[in-house]
């Protein structure tokens, strides 16, 4: 159990951002190498479930371009609880993974302050676009009307079937993106595949089955999962909103 105090700190910590960099690169038998800065883009939009406008990103990359290892070495700085990683999703995904059974019968699948990762985005188009109102914010709640036999009575009921609340989500393809409705929902970002990256990816992996004794889970990696179970939800402000109208064409 770590003590609140310690979390209080931690979160407090002036190069913050730098500890979590540090403890993410090596939050696995095999350390992560370079790549820094999408490896905390990453981890600031899982982080951004407990933020109020979730964001959403989109890794982009020919297979075996290292998207999958980053992503889900970004997801190692949080609890279990907080992200859903799916291999792939059909579009019926989630409605029966329920959390609750309300009152009036209604099946709840809450997915607020989570994140949910989808590995296979081009295997899961029709899920996506299910998800679409979630993406964009346009609604916290999506609810199915669907039949179920009644097990006492043996009769077909209507129930509803609810996603409730605005995850953020992360996506990941081999294709370059086409439909304009997910650009406009997603940032999108690819990894880095630069000689001097795949060589020490290469070198990294060698000396860690040469070596692994030389290698270890950093201590602190229980203490950044509990301090990110610990944030709560937060409202942004963005003080450079204004400026950033001049990147956007007037015309779309």
């Amino acid at each position: 159990v770590i003590e609140p105090n310690t979390i209080e700190q931690f979160l407090g910590s002036e190069d913050l951002l730098d500890r979590i960099n540090d403890i993410l690169h090596h939050s696995r038998e095999t350390p992560f190498v370079g790549d820094d800065a999408n490896l905390i883009l990453t981890f600031l939009v899982y982080l951004s479930c407990k933020s109020v406008q979730p964001l959403n990103l989109e890794m982009i990359g020919q297979s075996s371009s290292g998207k999958t290892y980053l992503a889900l070495t970004a997801r190692n700085g949080f609890p279990k609880s907080m992200v859903m990683v799916l291999a792939g999703a059909s579009k019926e995904a989630l409605k029966y993974d329920y959390d609750e059974v309300s009152d009036d019968g209604e099946f709840i699948v809450n997915v607020a302050n989570r994140c949910i990762v989808i590995l296979e985005k081009d295997e899961s188009f029709a899920f996506i676009r299910r998800m679409k109102p979630l993406m964009s914010g346009d609604d916290k709640e999506l609810v199915w009307k669907t039949p179920i036999k009644n097990e006492m009575s043996g009769e077909i009921e209507t129930r509803d079937f609810i996603i409730r609340g605005q995850p953020s989500f992360i996506t990941l393809t081999t294709r370059n993106p086409s439909e304009a409705e997910q650009i406009t929902r997603q940032l999108l970002m690819t990894p880095d595949t630069t000689p001097e990256k795949v060589e020490a990816v290469v070198s990294n992996a060698l000396l860690a089955r040469a070596r692994p004794e030389d290698l270890t889970i950093h201590e602190d990696l229980h203490l950044l999962q509990a301090a990110m179970l610990h944030v709560k939800k937060r409202p942004v402000r963005n003080i450079f909103a204004p400026l950033m109208a001049g990147f956007f064409p007037s015309k779309s």
